[in-house]
């Protein structure tokens, strides 16, 4: 994985959650599912 990647990795991440501490909880369950994807395709191979 190149740093750049890393480093948008960790934005997204932050970016997260920051964002958890105000959305309601049906969102929070969302990016919870987009995670687990985004960690299952990295697992794959297919990461970002």
């Amino acid at each position: 994985m190149k740093l750049c990647e890393l480093d948008e990795r960790i934005g997204r991440l932050h970016s997260r959650i920051y964002l958890s501490g105000f959305a309601q909880h049906d969102r929070i369950r969302s990016e919870i599912g987009e995670l687990r994807q985004e960690c299952e395709e990295a697992d794959r191979g297919g990461g970002r």
